[in-house]
């Protein structure tokens, strides 16, 4: 039965947080579209990066919904709309490109080797790794 509540739970989490988003999305698309004739931009239509509104939201969501000052709150969530205002990527109609799949698109990372060992009374050096 424990499970089951976790499982549930966790469904809800992810349930409320996508409604959020959306909501906060909309808005801040309100307002950049309110302030888009002040600006000259190269396409037509613009919206909210997705990315950067999940992850601000992650982490400014809770400091709004846990202020208990409605001013306070109203400023956090201020912010939080021009925040996600800055960020705006177009929306080209038409847009595809031809996904390649098989072993030719695979990341290919390199074999960490070591160095050759230090003959002693010499320091012994540490292998190089690949950062990866």
């Amino acid at each position: 039965m424990g499970i089951l509540r976790w499982l549930a739970q966790d469904y809800y989490a992810t349930i409320f947080l996508a409604n959020m988003a959306s909501v906060i999305e909309q808005e801040a698309q309100a307002e950049w579209e309110a302030h888009r004739d002040q600006l000259h931009r190269k396409h037509a239509v613009y919206k909210i990066n997705t990315n950067i509104l999940v992850g601000t939201m992650k982490y400014r969501l809770l400091e709004i919904i846990l202020e208990e000052d409605p001013q306070k709150q109203a400023t956090a969530y201020g912010r939080l709309i021009t925040t996600l205002t800055r960020y705006i990527v177009p929306r080209i109609e038409g847009r595809s490109f031809v996904r390649k799949k098989g072993r030719e698109n695979e990341q290919v990372l390199p074999v960490e080797t070591p160095l050759p060992v230090a003959p002693e009374g010499t320091p012994s050096q540490q292998p190089i790794r690949a950062s990866v």
